[in-house]
């Protein structure tokens, strides 16, 4: 089925309203879009592996949060290498973040 979006939502992606269950993406680039209709209500039960995984990076995040407001003032040798480390790559939008997967999730020494 051929679909031709109207002026008002060329550019939107996400959901079309609060209530609605048709979902718009547009790939800016190439400015192609697609539409799709949830068939079914999304259902917020979560398996005992997802809670499990859930508990684990909550409690990797705060670790990683309690180093680096230690280590930040005034920051550390350790802080500034981690730091520096961070800057350089490309897979994790903030030191944190960073922090809690390269560091702590992996069993490396900070």
């Amino acid at each position: 089925m051929q679909v031709t979006f109207i002026d008002i939502i060329k550019h939107a992606s996400g959901k079309l309203s609060k209530k609605s269950d048709i979902y718009v993406r547009t790939f800016r680039k190439s400015g192609k879009q697609y539409a799709t209709q949830r068939k079914e209500g999304y259902q917020n039960t979560r398996s005992p592996e997802q809670a499990a995984m859930r508990k684990a990076f909550g409690a990797r995040n705060k670790k990683a949060k309690l180093w680096l407001d230690a280590n930040s003032n005034p920051p550390t040798e350790a802080y500034l290498k981690i730091q520096d480390e961070f800057e350089r790559q490309t897979t994790y939008p903030n030191l944190q973040n960073y922090v809690a997967n390269a560091y702590i999730a992996l069993g490396r020494p900070l």
